[in-house]
């Protein structure tokens, strides 16, 4: 099966893996959905990683990263001077905000603060 999206100029995108999908791409910018999973980048375990199969394909730069069990849009710079301007903007926790959802099977029973179960996955905030 293969994933296609259109691009600026309207052609059809199509790659080889049916769990990427390319959402928007242009001479600066490539959103893609990243499947859960999926590592970002390279990692020790060396199961394949969104970076390599994109830069199979076109040469990318990794802005940002997502854990790997965690799917979503990712943004990848596809020039030097994209990547830089979009590192700038990622750094900037106001102009560039992450939201997760999680989906549950069924209402649970009780709820979990994440600041007591999973205080190492949490960041200090800075005033």
């Amino acid at each position: 099966m293969w994933a296609s999206a259109q691009t600026e100029g309207g052609e059809a995108v199509n790659m080889p893996d049916s769990d990427i999908r390319i959402l928007y791409e242009d001479s600066e910018i490539l959103l893609v959905q990243k499947p859960a999973g999926m590592p970002s980048q390279p990692d020790p375990c060396g199961q394949p990683d969104l970076l390599t199969v994109l830069a199979r394909r076109t040469p990318v730069w990794l802005v940002h990263r997502l854990d790997t069990p965690t799917g979503g849009v990712m943004v990848f710079a596809r020039t030097p001077h994209a990547a830089a301007a979009l590192s700038r903007t990622v750094q900037d926790h106001e102009r560039f905000v992450k939201e997760y959802l999680c989906i549950l099977p069924a209402a649970p029973e009780v709820l979990i603060d994440p600041a007591v179960c999973f205080p190492h996955c949490l960041k200090s905030a800075v005033p």
